[in-house]
């Protein structure tokens, strides 16, 4: 199959990637697609096609994830600042963790390292504490 721009394809999300894109597969190309969650089914429309993976954004979730929630943030899907919020709490523990396996095994090629749960934390909202301000003068 060969994959165009500009149509939709239907996928099954199988994971996570270290930006918090979801990945899914359209055959053998693999697609990234910001805001789904695995095991979500969606229809995604590609937008961009590179040599070995594709980006895709959701134009309709088919079937969701189990693990997918409301947002608790209204601006979540415009922000950018939270990527994960969409995906209940433990089961982020769990992504988070396959994300550090999969990128040692496949970014740095060390396998069979034993990664630890990640900790659960006591106060998961209102923990951050950075702010990005833009200074400009005029001319």
């Amino acid at each position: 199959m060969e994959l165009k721009t500009g149509k939709s394809y239907e996928v099954e999300i199988a994971g996570i990637a270290s930006g918090g894109e979801a990945v899914g597969r359209i055959e053998d190309i693999v697609v990234f697609i910001p805001y789904g969650v695995p095991g979500d089914t969606v229809e995604t429309g590609i937008e961009e096609i590179k040599k070995k993976y594709a980006r895709g954004t959701i134009t309709r979730i088919i079937k969701p994830s189990s693990h997918r929630i409301e947002p608790r943030c209204h601006i979540f899907y415009k922000c950018g600042g939270c990527q994960l919020q969409h995906i209940d709490y433990p089961s982020q523990l769990i992504f988070k963790k396959k994300i550090v396996e999969d990128s040692l095994a496949h970014i740095s090629g060390i396998k069979d390292v034993k990664v630890m749960d990640v900790l659960e934390s006591h106060e998961p909202w209102y923990y951050r504490n950075k702010v990005q301000l833009v200074a400009a003068s005029k001319p």
